[in-house]
């Protein structure tokens, strides 16, 4: 099955259900992580009328948008989510960060997940992109030394884009190597963070450890 990267959740802030419908990553602490991309969104009363708020980050700031079915009746700016909601004059005494939606653990989750490094095959001859998913992915996990690049390399010149891990493997690493389930575990998310798909037909109750599995660029 191939991986699903994001689906709309709601969450429980106070008395309000906060949807948290898209998801982006920043550097920035005040903002826990999110940035560009994640939005928001709960219903509330405005002026007297049920308007729905949306919540999102710019690049350097936090937005507020309330809307009457389509037409915008307010917006609100920050550079912090607590700043947005102060400056709107509504709620400003609740947590900002949690009317962003932010402070929850299925928010926090989604967040982490999204700053998984990853890759589509056109970046593999970047290497230093490459790194990163190696140091993340799989080098506490597995020995030194072996020329994983290479496995990347080959692949991609070749003109077959259907990899037989069990043999690729074995011809960077030592002759009788035996292999934890943890450490193949580590290649098959190194692998999918690429950009591949595990296209083997094998049931569930197949052990990992044999890990005869075949991935396919996308």
């Amino acid at each position: 099955m191939v991986d699903v990267e994001f689906q709309p959740f709601s969450i429980k802030v106070d008395s309000y259900n906060v949807v948290i419908f898209s998801i982006g990553t920043s550097s920035q602490k005040d903002w826990l992580g999110a940035g560009p991309g994640y939005m928001s969104s709960f219903v509330h009363i405005y002026k007297k009328k049920r308007c729905v708020f949306f919540r999102k980050f710019l690049e350097e700031s936090c937005i507020i948008e309330g809307f009457d079915g389509t037409e915008k009746v307010c917006e609100f700016k920050g550079s912090t989510p607590s700043e947005a909601w102060k400056n709107s004059g509504i709620l400003s005494k609740m947590n900002g960060l949690a009317l962003f939606g932010l402070e929850h653990p299925a928010t926090i989750e989604a967040l982490k997940k999204h700053q998984i490094p990853k890759c589509q095959p056109k970046d593999w001859n970047d290497k230093p992109t490459m790194d990163k998913l190696y140091k993340y992915h799989l080098h506490r996990r597995t020995i030194t030394n072996i020329d994983w690049y290479s496995l990347f390399f080959t692949w991609f010149n070749q003109t077959n884009s259907i990899l037989e891990l069990r043999t690729s493997l074995s011809k960077i690493y030592p002759s009788n190597y035996q292999f934890s389930e943890r450490e193949v575990q580590a290649w098959h998310s190194f692998l999918r963070a690429a950009g591949c798909t595990n296209i083997t037909p094998f049931k569930s109750d197949v052990s990992m450890v044999c890990f005869n599995f075949k991935f396919i660029i996308v």
